[in-house]
């Protein structure tokens, strides 16, 4: 077997070449000239508030199984832990388990617990609470194939089985996982804030209760459950979180943490009350006081693509050669800068993650496919396309028309509340759908597993094309030279299916106070909220 282990202790991020200059030059006996009031020793304020705006008010529940929406993640972070955890890059390090073997077939992962972790009650953490956090992951999800791979899933999903039989409690603090084929990815899939752990049988609380007032062993608890609350005469719902002291990792800088929803567009003067906040869309980067804010960009790992409907029930299914209008003749530079995001905008020019070949400056697809395309079909045709969008992707569908009316093609909008969008996205009646698109667990590959597995987790109309499918399970490749290769050849095929048709790559802007120093994340934009350290608001005097 081989082993993996890291070491418990927090890492911080290195000093840059400039802080550590000043640090020199007093080693080196050189102090302050008397006129200059001392450093303050300790700038860090343990004591302090944070406040945090987000972007919309959709939130639904703790419970990691049912968890949709950023937000729902966001507060996951807050009270929950994973087996492993992921940073903004994907780079998996432990979490829960301390460290993990796993066997040369890839079949067997063994865990091993940390001995210290426990849930917000005081109860310590044990297999038992891991497998009943998998079983009910499993029981939610158990249409999607990456959950299926675990031995016994589909049976105990289907109510033949009363337990999962690839789980196994070695003992407490030891947990063997039991696969029934090899898939790359498992690791990256226990990083999910879906598979956060939970308590056994939620703690005795009922599944109701638990929804807004949860357990768990992370380094926040909730304070005050949804309430609504006012903010500069403007609505908010609002979430509000304690440190725990006593945390595994050690206690928190912050001493709390409110979440505040907004339940309408808030106004400009309004976000600047908060610590830390999400612009909403149409929000101006450029009007930010420098002076005493910074932007702080997430990467740009959420692709917002166009999904259509290839089932044969949609007599309205765009034929190849509109699909290729479209996939070839969208100028995607030019509906950045018409939506006016360049700053936090890449035009995605293939539907691969970007981080794998979305932004290769040598791949562009071709506009004189679009043209050849158009000439394939009648002269006089024109096509008109009913597609379904939620009040924020009006200007988008507006962009596009502009575009694709050269050609004869039309985008019809369908505009609904943002609820019943997402709640319908599988429904077969739709003929087409705008969708952002990131990992749902953090490996870049899992965007393309996700858009062509069945009944994967962005595969709403369930298009299926075994030649790309064959060529996503092969991946990840431990030869470079070869993986490279095969996603370019996977990267023409999806381009050429044209199902999915990328427009851009999006980051969020995240706009702090000074005294909050620059934010870490985790992967798909989420506030790594335990390494976040507030300044005082003055040091000696000055801000």
């Amino acid at each position: 077997m081989t082993r993996h282990s890291v070491s418990h202790a927090r890492k911080r991020q290195p000093l840059s070449f400039l802080r550590v200059i000043p640090i020199l030059v007093l080693i080196a006996g050189c102090s302050p000239e008397p006129s200059q009031p001392p450093l303050a020793m300790n700038r860090i304020n343990t004591d302090a508030e944070l406040s945090v705006c987000l972007q919309n008010h959709n939130f639904n529940s703790f419970i990691p199984a049912e968890v949709h929406f950023y937000n729902e993640a966001q507060a996951l972070e807050l009270v929950f832990n994973t087996l492993v955890q992921a940073d903004h890059a994907g780079h998996l390090s432990p979490d829960l388990a301390s460290s993990w073997e796993i066997s040369p077939d890839r079949l067997q992962y063994t865990f091993h617990l940390r001995p210290g972790a426990r849930f917000a009650n005081g109860a310590s953490l044990t297999s038992r609470d891991v497998i009943f956090s998998l079983e009910e992951l499993i029981r939610r999800w158990s249409h999607e194939n990456e959950f299926n791979c675990i031995a016994g899933a589909i049976d105990f999903a289907q109510g033949r089985q009363r337990s999962v039989k690839g789980l196994e409690a070695v003992n407490e603090h030891c947990l063997r996982i039991h696969l029934e084929r090899p898939f790359n990815l498992f690791l990256h899939l226990l990083a999910s804030k879906a598979a956060s752990i939970i308590p056994a049988d939620y703690a005795g609380k009922p599944r109701d209760e638990f929804r807004q007032d949860p357990i768990g062993t992370g380094p926040f608890v909730v304070d005050k459950r949804l309430e609504k609350v006012m903010i500069k005469h403007q609505p908010f719902l609002k979430l509000g979180f304690l440190r725990r002291d006593k945390y595994f990792a050690g206690p928190p800088p912050l001493k709390r943490v409110d979440l505040f929803l907004p339940l309408e567009t808030p106004r400009a003067s309004t976000l600047y009350y908060f610590d830390v906040f999400l612009p909403p869309e149409g929000f101006s980067v450029s009007s930010v006081p420098t002076r005493s804010h910074r932007i702080i960009s997430t990467a740009p790992d959420v692709q917002v693509f166009l999904a259509l409907n290839p089932e044969p029930a949609n007599a309205r299914a765009l034929s190849r050669e509109w699909r290729h209008i479209m996939q070839f003749g969208i100028d995607r530079q030019q509906l950045v800068s018409e939506l006016g995001i360049e700053r936090s905008a890449l035009p995605a020019h293939t539907i691969m993650p970007v981080s794998l070949f979305g932004h290769n400056r040598y791949f562009r697809l071709n506009p004189e496919r679009a043209l050849r395309a158009r000439r394939q079909l009648p002269p006089d045709s024109e096509r008109r396309l009913r597609i379904t969008i939620y009040p924020r992707h009006v200007s988008l569908v507006n962009a596009l028309n502009k575009q694709l009316g050269a050609f004869g093609l039309v985008l019809e909008s369908d505009v609904i509340p943002l609820e019943p969008y997402y709640s319908g996205m599988r429904d077969p009646e739709r003929q087409a759908t705008i969708v952002r698109g990131v990992a749902d667990y953090p490996h870049a590959y899992n965007f393309l597993y996700q858009l062509y597995s069945r009944n994967g987790l962005l595969n709403y109309f369930n298009h299926a094309n075994p030649a790309i499918q064959e060529l996503i399970e092969r991946l990840p490749l431990e030869n470079i030279r070869i993986q490279a290769q095969l996603l370019e050849q996977l990267a023409d095929l999806c381009a050429e299916d044209a199902w999915y048709i990328p427009l851009y790559f999006i980051s969020d802007n995240f706009i702090t106070r000074f005294s909050v120093n620059p934010l870490g994340f985790k992967f798909g934009g989420i506030i790594d909220f335990h390494a976040i350290e507030v300044n005082h608001e003055s040091i000696n005097g000055s801000n």
